[in-house]
């Protein structure tokens, strides 16, 4: 799994590969494989966090540097679309 964009902030680090987006938070592994991926869209603008939407209706605030935000989202439809 070759990653395509990483990123950590705190406690949490999120790594998005052509196959999933994974993420770890306060000991949780969390592993979404792209094609899966319904929808991804920012929060509220200033806010350090971005909301994955699965096409099983689960959804995933994932906690991201303000810097790394469109960085995070970009790699992940860059994903979507490659799949």
């Amino acid at each position: 799994m070759q990653p395509i964009f990483e990123t950590s902030f705190f406690f949490t680090s999120i790594i998005v590969s052509a196959e999933a987006v994974c993420f770890k938070a306060f000991g949780k592994n969390i592993t979404i494989p792209i094609k899966q991926i319904a929808s991804v869209d920012t929060t509220t603008p200033g806010m350090q966090s971005i909301k994955i939407e699965t096409t099983g209706g689960k959804k995933y605030k994932l906690v991201v540097r303000l810097r790394d935000k469109r960085k995070l989202i970009d790699a992940i439809n860059q994903a979507i679309s490659a799949a």
